[in-house]
């Protein structure tokens, strides 16, 4: 079920979070098949008396020969009872061995019990049977590491234990207003709501480890910092501007204090802009400051679309239709929609040339618009996303809160790549180049629903691969709305960002600016003399280049886009 509801409490503007889980599974994941036991008589033994034995003492549902010497058996016996029955065999003297119906795995994937019923690995090429993929070039580094601001981790989970370096808490306002400063607890810094456990397990789970999920970023590790909080009256987890502010200053500092790393931040929440049904709205612009602060730093920001495609409430009780939403709005962030297994856009989510990458989000399983699936049953399947859900569980999910966290794995991957191979070229405006760049736009939603198409890990890891990355330019079908505006000079430093784009100074912001961009693509040097680098300025280190980064700017600042 989805969970758009906000709430304006006193003066604090809420941010509510994505989605919540519509089933858990609540036990721990198992690496063999259930009420299976393989076991092994010794030659010396009489078969017949040691099968009666067994029989009698164990209450075995069933059993039968797998052997070609009739001494090896599977029996069948109560659920839950597969190790310690087989622990009380092993010390007969006439068997031979007894153990589990442990699974076997093909061994270019993770043996992770849940594996595989994780799609959304197999549909963005970070694994594949048999096949080329993602892990087979990466697999994460201690270089690279995620920040994760969302509402803490269950850093106990046995699927994400030596997974969270840090564990920060970042409390809400008082009743009076008043805001305390983030610190590292690991106690206040857990989870108590479910959401950023189950952002954790698709971010980087812990990997081939026979149990639970495989998270996207395989070896990658998570900062988790805890912005997001329970709200007493409805259960959800909500939190403030002031306190993801808060928690972005923290991560600021952190980073700055980390120089020998690089840092990707997963945001999996929004703030919807409401000025459509509510004219007092003010579109939260606090965040932009903060985010090109962190750009200038070297952090890649990521964040979830929405889940507002359809519709959603309002605070004031209308109706929201496809809004923009922040954080995902703000120029320097990765914008990331949702898809289903057949890669067409995700009836939530938030769409438009807004939207930079699609990602698998899932789809409901059922006509009741609910995830449901038995975790348990060994060949069953979901059309949603399964992750780790507090107390050693887990669960089946879908919305653009896991959508994000799936590119984020996808960029610990590309960059720990790039890193190994040519560390001289690996900012985040290379990672974000190399992961937008190639994009699978060949999936039909590309260009209506999401800009430039679904993320595709194989393609940008390979790309990474390369000392010149091929780095492929978007294509735009749409016309633009026409912005009107003044064009200073061709390096355009001396206007703000948001009134950047307008590459042939005709007072419009539009196509023919896109079409001098698209021809300029890729061009270094001398960028003075390039019509469409609308981002030169000191703080950008990849400003000498016509890139991605100019048509963002460009696209950003056409309404219609």
């Amino acid at each position: 079920m989805k969970i758009p509801k906000f709430f304006l409490l006193s003066i604090f503007l809420l941010i509510f979070l994505i989605l919540l889980p519509t089933k858990v599974m609540a036990e721990k994941s198992i690496p063999y098949a259930p009420k299976g036991l393989v076991v092994g008589i010794k030659k010396t033994a009489s078969v017949a008396m040691e099968l009666l034995k067994v029989k009698k003492n164990y209450n075995v549902l069933s059993m039968s020969s797998v052997g070609p010497d009739n001494k090896t058996f599977i029996f069948q016996t109560g659920k839950g009872k597969e190790q310690k029955v087989s622990d009380e065999l092993g010390k007969s003297p006439d068997i031979a061995f007894a153990h589990p119906n442990y699974f076997a795995y093909g061994i270019d994937l993770p043996n992770d019990v849940l594996f595989p019923k994780q799609w959304s690995l197999i549909n963005t090429g970070i694994a594949k049977e048999g096949g080329d993929h993602a892990w087979n070039y990466s697999k994460g580094s201690d270089q690279v590491e995620i920040i994760m601001l969302d509402s803490g981790v269950d850093d106990a989970h046995e699927d994400l234990q030596g997974k969270i370096v840090k564990m920060v808490y970042c409390p809400q306002p008082k009743e009076n207003g008043e805001t305390g400063d983030c610190t590292e607890d690991g106690v206040l810094g857990k989870d108590n709501v479910g959401h950023g456990t189950m952002v954790a397990g698709i971010l980087a789970a812990a990997t081939n480890n026979r149990r639970g999920v495989s998270g996207s970023g395989y070896n990658t590790k998570i900062i988790s910092v805890k912005v997001l909080d329970r709200d007493t009256g409805t259960g959800e987890a909500v939190g403030s501007i002031s306190t993801i502010l808060k928690g972005l200053s923290w991560t600021q500092n952190y980073v700055e204090a980390h120089p020998e790393k690089k840092f990707i931040v997963n945001m999996s929440f929004a703030t919807y802009d409401e000025s459509s049904v509510d004219p007092a709205f003010v579109k939260p612009a606090a965040y932009d400051e903060i985010f090109n602060q962190l750009w200038g730093k070297g952090v890649l920001l990521i964040a979830a679309a929405g889940n507002c495609g359809s519709s959603c409430p309002s605070t004031n009780g209308k109706v929201l239709v496809n809004p923009d939403s922040y954080p995902a709005q703000s120029a320097r962030v990765l914008s990331v929609g949702a898809i289903g297994p057949d890669d067409r856009h995700a009836a939530y989510s938030e769409y438009g040339m807004n939207v930079d990458l699609s990602s698998p989000g899932g789809v409901a399983d059922n006509g009741l618009d609910e995830c449901f699936i038995d975790l348990n049953t060994v060949g069953s399947s979901t059309k949603c996303l399964v992750s780790t859900w507090p107390g050693d569980q887990y669960a089946v999910v879908r919305g653009t809160s896991f959508s994000a966290p799936l590119v984020s794995g996808v960029a610990s991957l590309v960059w720990s790549r790039r890193l190994d191979k040519f560390p001289g070229s690996a900012t985040n405006a290379d990672i974000k180049s190399l992961i937008e760049g190639h994009a699978d736009s060949s999936i039909s939603d590309t260009g209506r629903y999401f800009l430039l198409g679904k993320v595709d890990a194989l393609a940008a890891v390979k790309a990474a691969s390369q000392e010149t990355a091929a780095v492929i330019s978007p294509t735009v079908a749409v016309t633009p709305t026409p912005v009107n505006i003044s064009c200073p000079s061709t390096c355009q430093t001396g206007l703000p960002e948001k009134n950047r784009g307008n590459a042939n100074c005709d007072s419009q912001i539009n196509e023919g600016d896109y079409q001098i961009w698209k021809s300029e693509f890729g061009k270094t040097g001398d960028v003075s003399h390039h019509m469409s680098d609308f981002h030169c300025d000191n703080s950008d280190k990849n400003s000498q280049v016509v890139d991605l980064i100019d048509f963002e700017i460009w696209r950003r600042n056409t309404t219609s886009l």
